[in-house]
């Protein structure tokens, strides 16, 4: 499976995407069970890419089509586990923008 990691900032209430233009998908293996809402994600990374996953806080799932925010990392040897959380104005924001309240 691809995810796209990355760090991304936004304001709780908003519908803001992050840009994908440019970005490079990394390959994952989805924990089962886990449910689309709140999936957890293994990686197997260098120890170089460790230093740097701490920075990583929103990941979009192109399967899913959904944006996430991760909740928490964590490690047991070469193998990474992401925690994400859905963030649904994101994930919804065509549907949200065409809607009328």
């Amino acid at each position: 499976m691809d995810v796209y990691l990355m760090t991304f900032s936004k304001r709780s209430n908003s519908t803001k995407q992050p840009d994908m233009t440019g970005r490079t998908p990394f390959t994952c293996k989805l924990k089962a069970p886990c449910s689309i809402m709140q999936p957890v994600l293994q990686f197997n990374f260098t120890e170089a890419w460790k230093a740097t996953l701490y920075y990583l806080n929103y990941a979009y799932l192109p399967d899913f089509n959904r944006y996430y925010f991760i909740t928490n990392w964590t490690y047991n040897g070469a193998l990474a586990e992401c925690t994400l959380k859905v963030d649904t104005l994101a994930s919804f924001k065509a549907a949200i923008m065409a809607s009328s309240q």
